[in-house]
Formats: C-alpha cells, structure tokens, sequence
C-alpha cells in the first residue's frame, strides 16, 4: 500500500515536469519558427513578405545579403560609401551591386567584406574605399566590432544562437515597428537606402554644424616619413593582397575617399600627414602591380574644400558620393602610377594653403589629442 501511494504522489510530479517541459519546448520552437520566417537578417531566405521586416544592422545582415541576393558587383568600405545610392551606381557600371559595408570599418573588416562577397564566385566588380588612415594602425587583426559568427559560417549547430537569441528578437521587433510606421517593401529604393545614415543627419551636417562640434588639435612633431610603412604593408598583405592574387577574373575598383581638407590639415598640425601620404605611395604600389585593379584619387576633389559638403571632417554627404560615383564611371581621377615626390610636395601645399577663418584654433598650451580619429572609428 505504501509503494502505491508514492507511485501515485509521483504522477502529478511527473505530470507537471511532462506539460512544463513540453510547454517550454512548444515556447521555443515557436520562437525559433517565428525568428525563421521573418529572418531579420535573411540568414535562411531573401524577404517573404517584401523588405520591410528586415533590420539595417550591416555586420549581421551582411552574409544574408550576400548569400541571397541577387548581384554581380560589390560596394565595399565604412560609412564613406553607405549613402552611395545603388539605383544610381548600377546604370553607370552596367551591373547589378550590393553595399557591404561595415560602419568604421578596419582593413580586417575590409578583408572579411571581401571574402563575403568574392567566395560567391558572383562577383565581376569591386569598388572598395581604402581610408589611409586604418592602414596606420599596428593592430593588423582588429575589426571594428566582433562579428557574429553563427551567421558567417555555415555550420547549422551555430544556428541556434540566431534562433534563440534575445538581440535578435528586439532587433525583429524594432524592424517590425519601423516598418509599421515607415513601410519600405521596394528592393531597389530598400537598396539605396540600406545602411545609408544622412537620413538621420540632414540637420547635423554643413560646416556650421561641424565647426560646433570640431576640436581642434594642438601642434606636434613630425613623425618619420615611413612611420607607418611596415603596419600599412602587414594590413595590406593579410587583408587585400590574397584576395587580389585569387581573384583575377575580377575587376577591383579601389579609391581613396575625399575626406575633407580639414582633416588633413589636422594631420599636417599634428605632425602625421608626410607620414600618412608615404601610406598612400605604399598602396597605390602595391595595387597597381595587379592588372585587374584600377585605382581612383578622390583626396584633393574641388568638394573637399567647402565644408557644406561633410557632416565632420570624413563624412561626405550624397552629393559627393554621387560625383565620386559618376567620375569613376568615367576614369575621372584615375591613377596610373604611384605618386612621385612632386605629387606628395602638391598635396602637401594644397593642405598648407587650406584656410577659413571660421575654424577655431587650438587653445594655447592645449596637450595634442591621442592618435586617433574620432569621426573615423566611430563610422
């Protein structure tokens, strides 16, 4: 009798954990399935239900994008190319692009973008942005942010940190409400608008807004004029030179991106620029050795003067994404060869003569600011 009445005082026991279990299975299967068919990040599909539903979140979307869209050319490079409108560039280069792109981006975060892009065996066009001043840097394998690498790979188990996975779904959510209040189901104007962030500075930017907000740096030393050579050659062969000797079916379009003429006067007060225009010399070297590759000089463009054109001293607006586009369309500010001393002594003096008397000046006595870029890392 007494066995029979513990066996029975286990029934609700078990009863309990059998309907708790199975609830709890059924709760995150649902989620699972939910996380599946909207797929945020296309990580399993290319939009059901129009593109609406699908966050903006570059360093997760990418490898969606890349493993299921429909494309010929990528965009590679930081936030200097996310306003590059994609309705316009595919007329102008006769191909079908995609931006992949990586908001203060890193020459790591450049070499995994083309490793995306290129393993498609889709690609006939690359048009990457090379900002010299990440090629300075002695961190050779830093991104910008660590990648979520359950959606880079291919490996089904790692899956289960997309499907249940709580950032993934308030970033759902979020794309779920935005799309509510700002429906966006066109692929081609989704296209345009993807990653792009002017919509959100179209009243942060001119050269009013950027002088309120831009510190001026104090005066320093000049540095050796090869300073940066051997981290700049480190990042170019871990970073760009294998994709460039695996791939010579593929036409490479390199640029460097038309910062404005005050940042580069920065450079030239703080004692960097020499040294930072020898990165530059380095590269254009190295790339045009590949007869794949074409290679663009945006540095000393007449819109780098006017500081109506930025947002900060590295943030272009569309306007000049547009020019940058349509020359290169055209082989406007192509390089053909590396630059000579005069050509550094040039830019040089294009700097050096660069004045406005709206800037502010350092204050005196003001101690020069670490080596780094504000506007730079954090887009």
């Amino acid at each position: 009798m007494q066995e029979q009445s513990e066996t029975q005082a286990k029934h609700p026991f078990r009863r309990w954990v059998l309907v708790t279990g199975g609830g709890i299975l059924a709760v995150l299967g649902l989620l699972a399935l939910e996380v599946a068919i909207f797929d945020p990040f296309m990580h399993y599909h290319a939009p059901w239900f129009g593109y609406r539903f699908v966050s903006w979140k570059e360093a997760y979307l990418n490898p969606g994008l890349v493993r299921h869209e429909a494309y010929n050319a990528i965009i590679v490079g930081g936030s200097y190319v996310e306003n590059t409108k994609i309705s316009q560039f595919n007329p102008l280069f006769g191909v079908e692009a995609l931006k992949v792109t990586n908001a203060g981006g890193t020459p790591g975060d450049i070499g995994r973008q083309l490793e995306m892009g290129l393993d498609s065996g889709r690609v006939k066009l690359a048009v990457v942005a090379i900002p010299l001043t990440k090629f300075e840097s002695a961190q050779v394998e830093a991104l910008r942010h660590e990648l979520p690498e359950y959606l880079y790979d291919d490996d089904w188990i790692n899956d289960l940190s997309y499907l249940w996975n709580l950032d993934v779904y308030l970033e759902q959510a979020k794309a779920l409400w935005a799309s509510f209040r700002h429906p966006r189901a066109d692929r081609e104007q989704w296209l345009d608008e993807a990653y792009s962030w002017y919509g959100r500075y179209k009243d942060k930017s001119g050269k009013k807004y950027l002088l309120g907000h831009y510190d001026p740096p104090a005066p320093g030393d000049e540095l050796p004029a090869d300073f940066y050579l051997d981290r700049a050659t480190k990042q170019f062969d871990t970073h760009l030179k294998p994709y460039l000797d695996r791939h010579p079916e593929v036409v490479f379009k390199f640029f460097f991106p038309p910062f404005s003429q005050l940042l580069w006067r920065d450079k030239l007060v703080e004692g960097k620029l020499r040294a930072e225009l020898e990165i530059k010399r380095l590269l254009a070297k190295r790339l045009l050795a590949y007869p794949n590759v074409e290679l663009y000089d945006f540095m000393a463009m007449p819109q780098t003067s006017d500081l109506e054109n930025y947002k900060d001293r590295t943030h272009y607006l569309p306007v000049v994404n547009d020019v940058v586009m349509h020359e290169m369309a055209g082989s406007g500010y192509r390089m053909t060869s590396s630059p000579s001393d005069a050509d550094i002594d040039a830019f040089l003096a294009l700097i050096r003569a660069y004045h406005d008397p709206d800037i502010p000046q350092a204050a005196a006595g003001k101690r020069p600011r670490p080596d780094r870029d504000d506007n730079i890392d954090n887009f």
